[in-house]
């Protein structure tokens, strides 16, 4: 389907050029040190202008049209560069890609920001297979970007282009959608285990979301329940689960080692495992109830379905099921940096309460509770955070 491309993320908008980029797109795209390496020569102000007329109204999913985007900065307003994107004609579920950054925004990140916004968009948003791009030899500072975010290098095309009056070579690089999800998770997984210590001592003792693990604690009437707690972190939650209910008899999982570690630590009297919440299955069902604080967070749409549905088939008749995670459009997805370390990325996945709410019913879970907090960063913005209670219908 055809469609205007629009990307958000933290710092950068990638839309279609438009005559009012003019000025910023010259300047780069007329400097030899910026275009040396790109498949494209130095280009005047009227070649600027007539390209960038030839782009300014292209859609998106055109098999064999190469299209050409602006990375605008959100703040300024002010164009950084392009990036370009054509799906194969003969199979438009492999993209090739491309991006170029003016000059005199090197060394900012905005590169990266701008491929993991692209990779997000056709990975994620449009399930694209195989996303490639090919690269100049010399280019190192390209190649060290692709390989610091799992790039393959899978080609080595020597002298295949004569440009600026001599032979260059290159190479090709390539990454599968389920490489992207792969490394997505562990880099998250990486630096909640670096900054487990951190986390705890900004969390622990957080009482924001405390009366909604309170209701949740209520509509659990069994004596001595099964307790599954997902994504447990340090055992923030643990601990405030047992401090209320001590006949719970909880079992917690997380896949970053020393979260695990910390967790036993500060909940001894809970069984805490090192396993991944894509795994759940593996458990035998008959849970009396499920906690799962914000894990859904750094799950695709896809990953969520498939959590609520292993959730369902753990959970006896009537079990309660708990989800948190946070409020926004699902294409505003993207890396950040975490709140208690200001410097180490994650990549979040925003979700929305209708998708979710279907999935629930459709599982077979009757909505009891949807609850909305604001959670400050430390940059003085709020997020919206979202909870779910549900319970199992008979």
């Amino acid at each position: 389907m055809l469609k205007k491309l629009h990307i958000l993320t933290k710092r950068l908008e990638i839309r279609n050029l438009a005559s009012k980029h003019l000025k910023y797109f010259h300047a780069y795209r007329s400097n030899p040190e910026v275009t040396k390496y790109q498949g494209f020569d130095v280009m005047n102000k009227e070649e600027c202008a007539n390209f960038i007329e030839s782009q300014r109204d292209k859609l998106f999913g055109r098999p064999g049209e190469w299209v050409q985007y602006g990375v605008i900065n959100r703040a300024s307003n002010i164009l950084l560069g392009d990036c370009a994107i054509k799906l194969q004609k003969d199979d438009p579920r492999i993209a090739e890609i491309g991006i170029t950054i003016s000059q005199s925004h090197h060394q900012k990140g905005y590169a990266r920001e701008a491929l993991m916004g692209i990779l997000s968009f056709l990975f994620d948003q449009n399930n694209i297979h195989r996303v490639q791009e090919i690269v100049d030899t010399e280019n190192l500072a390209s190649i060290k970007l692709l390989e610091s975010i799992g790039f393959r290098k899978e080609g080595h095309f020597i002298e295949n282009i004569f440009f600026n009056g001599k032979w260059g070579s290159e190479y090709q690089y390539a990454m599968l959608n389920r490489e992207w999800k792969k490394k997505k998770n562990e880099i998250s997984v990486e630096t909640y285990n670096k900054s487990a210590k951190q986390y705890q001592d900004r969390f622990m003792e957080m009482d924001l979301y405390n009366d909604t693990y309170d209701n949740f604690c209520k509509l659990i009437k069994a004596e001595n329940p099964r307790i599954l707690e997902i994504a447990t972190g340090p055992g923030n939650v643990s601990a405030y689960l047992l401090e209320n209910r001590n006949d719970f008899n909880l079992t917690g999982i997380d896949l970053a080692p020393n979260m695990v570690e910390l967790a036993k630590k500060n909940v001894p009297n809970a069984n805490f495992l090192m396993m991944d919440c894509r795994d759940v299955s593996q458990f035998e069902g008959n849970y009396d109830a499920i906690m799962c604080g914000f894990c859904m967070p750094y799950l695709s749409k896809e990953e969520c379905v498939k959590l609520i549905e292993d959730s369902a088939a753990l959970l006896k008749e009537n079990g309660i099921v708990y989800f948190s995670t946070m409020e926004d459009d699902y294409e505003k997805s993207g890396y950040e940096t975490t709140s208690f370390t200001g410097e180490d990325k994650v990549h979040i996945y925003y979700h929305q309460e209708v998708f979710l709410s279907e999935q629930l019913i459709k599982s077979g879970f009757k909505i009891v509770e949807i609850q909305r907090k604001k959670f400050q960063e430390p940059d003085g913005s709020f997020l919206t955070d979202m909870i779910f209670i549900a319970r199992k219908a008979k």
